[in-house]
């Protein structure tokens, strides 16, 4: 299983790491999720089955001087990541399953 963490240099992305030993953590750089070609392509490289998507810009001086930047990021990302996820070969029912392996396996711990 191949799972994509955003926003893996956040404060939850690094807890979840911890969690997800064997993640793609890709910094924005590596991957704009504002992006939905670049999120495609990612997705095929990488054969991304599982996605926690945690990114966002939450500083809140940042999102008020930069309004657009902020919506682009948080709620259109967001939605690319949710399209392509979607349309993912794999398919939701897939993704539901493992993370409730996932979320079985951390309550037992």
């Amino acid at each position: 299983m191949t799972v994509l963490i955003t926003g893996g240099t956040g404060s939850l992305g690094i807890e979840l790491k911890k969690f997800f030993r064997e993640n793609i953590s890709p910094t924005h750089e590596e991957l704009d999720i504002t992006s939905k070609k670049q999120i495609k392509k990612f997705f095929q490289q990488n054969n991304i089955d599982t996605v926690i998507h945690t990114a966002a810009i939450t500083k809140i001086r940042k999102c008020e001087e930069n309004k657009q930047l902020t919506w682009n990021v948080n709620v259109e990302g967001t939605k690319n990541i949710v399209k392509v996820s979607k349309n993912n070969p794999w398919g939701l029912e897939t993704h539901k399953k493992c993370l409730e392996t996932h979320i079985k396996c951390l309550e037992l711990n």
